[in-house]
This record gives C-alpha cells, sequence and structure tokens, in this order.
C-alpha cells in the first residue's frame, strides 16, 4: 500500500467474504465479497469486524427469508488457497 510492503494473510471465508489482515497487529484491512451473489451481508466495518446483515435476507421467525447466499453449506469449501508472487495473483 503507498509504496510499501505489508505482511498480510487474506482468508476466503464460508460465509462469503473474503478477509485480509495484516500478520503483525491483527488489523482487519479489508472484507469483501468474493462475488456478487453473496447477500446476506452489505458489508463489513473494517474496525470492528462485524458484518452489516443485509434484513431482507436475515433468518428470523416472522420472516421468511429465500435465496440466502451463501447457503447454509458455504460459498467457500476446505480446499487451500495459493499465491503467485510473480505474477501477484491469489
Amino acid at each position: 500500500k503507498d509504496g510499501n510492503t505489508r505482511k498480510l494473510l487474506t482468508h476466503p471465508d464460508r460465509n462469503g467474504i473474503v478477509y485480509t489482515l495484516d500478520r503483525t497487529n491483527g488489523d482487519l484491512i479489508s472484507a469483501d465479497k468474493l462475488d456478487d451473489t453473496v447477500n446476506w451481508v452489505k458489508s463489513v466495518q473494517l474496525d470492528t469486524g462485524l458484518p452489516v446483515r443485509d434484513p431482507e435476507y436475515a433468518t428470523r421467525m416472522d420472516h421468511k427469508a429465500r435465496d440466502i447466499c451463501p447457503s447454509a453449506m458455504g460459498y467457500h469449501n476446505q480446499g487451500h488457497d495459493s499465491y503467485d508472487p510473480d505474477r501477484e495473483l491469489f
């Protein structure tokens, strides 16, 4: 960032969010949706790490939510991810 190298950890979670943290101090750098089909959350607050949920896709007793993504099975599976430093691709 700003021409400086940082030690980061990136984790694509089963909830459909890709989290990037600073490995040295644990700061949350970014929390982005894997793609536009993820609809249970509007955004993630970077200062707290808490999701801002979309009430239209929330489950509760008085509301029958439909077409929630990701489903209870999750978005990202157990497979490992990799990073190519030569091409700078995740």
